[in-house]
């Protein structure tokens, strides 16, 4: 019979205290110390996988598999609409510099590169 919770869950628990202590500046300075800000996303992936593994093993309900599903389909949603505005924003500023044209006249203006010599041959 599966477990009531799969042991993985344990990972989704410390992820939480950890997201609440952020809020305490003593300790939220403390996870700034190197690998606390990737400790997060190693609990949070590792919980969402290790759950799927368990359910797959038979070791928890079925049901426990909808909370990865939800996490990882959300995460792909967010990707997917940050990429649609990000196009349009492009696009936007695409449109926006067509528009903006400056006339160069040798006579009176000269390019200037810093760090670099061009030479006319």
């Amino acid at each position: 019979m599966p477990r009531r919770r799969p042991y993985s869950f344990s990972a989704l628990v410390v992820f939480g205290y950890l997201c609440i202590l952020q809020f305490f500046p003593p300790t939220g300075l403390l996870m700034f110390i190197p690998m606390s800000s990737g400790l997060p996303t190693l609990l949070l992936n590792g919980a969402m996988i290790g759950i799927a593994i368990e359910v797959g093993l038979g070791a928890a309900h079925r049901r426990w598999l909808a909370l990865p599903f939800v996490f990882y389909s959300g995460y792909a949603t967010l990707v997917v609409l940050e990429r649609v505005e990000m196009r349009r924003l492009a696009a936007s500023y695409a449109a926006s510099n067509a528009r903006v044209s400056l006339d160069f006249d040798p006579a009176r203006q000269a390019l200037v590169f810093e760090d670099e010599f061009i030479r006319d041959r």
